[in-house]
């Protein structure tokens, strides 16, 4: 093999790399359409733990689930957009409560962005050769201080990639 066709066969790998990667971060038309699902999802959960239950709509993001039982108040919203939209749910959250995420069953302070980047690249390649899998979709929520001890659980939810 040749030094030249080595070197061309290294930028076509780059570049198919590249692109998958930039195809990754693009929110695919199965998430948008995804959203009232998710939506719905939230707004029954919190409804089922006995709070009254409405929608707050935003142009371009996703709806905030809000969620009132007594003095307990708490916000829920698809976090599929991942981290690029951690300070806009830190503003839209802070009149509520702390920040968290729940993803895969557990609940954290951050938002677990390597397991989340891996749900994403595997179900989205393997859709890519005819395998549709249902991919775990992150939710960013808050309680008030009167949730404490409290807090609501968050679903698991999964949708196809």
């Amino acid at each position: 093999m040749t030094r030249q066709f080595a070197s061309l066969s290294l930028v076509f790998v780059l570049l198919a790399a590249a692109s998958l990667a930039l195809k990754n971060y693009a929110p695919a038309s199965e998430e948008r359409a995804a959203q009232p699902a998710i939506t719905a999802r939230l707004a029954q959960s919190l409804a089922a733990q006995g709070f009254a239950v409405s929608i707050e709509p935003h142009r371009y993001q996703s709806q905030v689930v809000l969620g009132v039982r007594g003095a307990c108040r708490v916000g829920a919203r698809d976090a599929s957009a991942g981290a690029a939209l951690d300070e806009a749910f830190k503003q839209q959250f802070a009149g509520i409560g702390t920040l968290r995420y729940a993803y895969r069953g557990a609940t954290y302070d951050t938002l677990p962005r390597i397991r989340l980047f891996a749900d994403r690249v595997v179900p989205r390649t393997l859709d890519r050769l005819g395998f549709r899998l249902l991919r775990p979709v992150p939710v960013a929520f808050a309680g008030s201080t009167a949730c404490a001890t409290d807090l609501p659980r968050m679903p698991d939810i999964r949708v196809r990639s």
